[in-house]
C-alpha cells in the first residue's frame, strides 16, 4: 500500500492582512517536505484563518 493523496489544513488563529496571508501561503507552497513526495502523490494545502474553538476534554 502507498499513500496517493495527502490533504493538509493549517489553522492560523488571529487576523492577518492580505500581505501577511500571501506570505504564509507562499511559505506553505515552498515547504521542502511538500516537494519530497513523488510526482504522482496528490497534495493539497489549505490555510484556515481566524480563532479556533478548543474541543471539550
Amino acid at each position: 500500500m502507498r499513500i496517493t493523496v495527502i490533504d493538509v489544513t493549517m489553522h492560523a488563529p488571529g487576523t492577518f492582512g492580505a500581505e501577511d496571508r500571501a506570505g504564509l501561503e507562499r511559505a506553505a507552497g515552498a515547504c521542502p517536505i511538500k516537494h519530497s513526495f513523488r510526482d504522482d502523490t496528490k497534495l493539497s494545502t489549505h490555510l484556515a484563518y481566524g480563532s479556533l474553538t478548543a474541543a471539550a476534554a
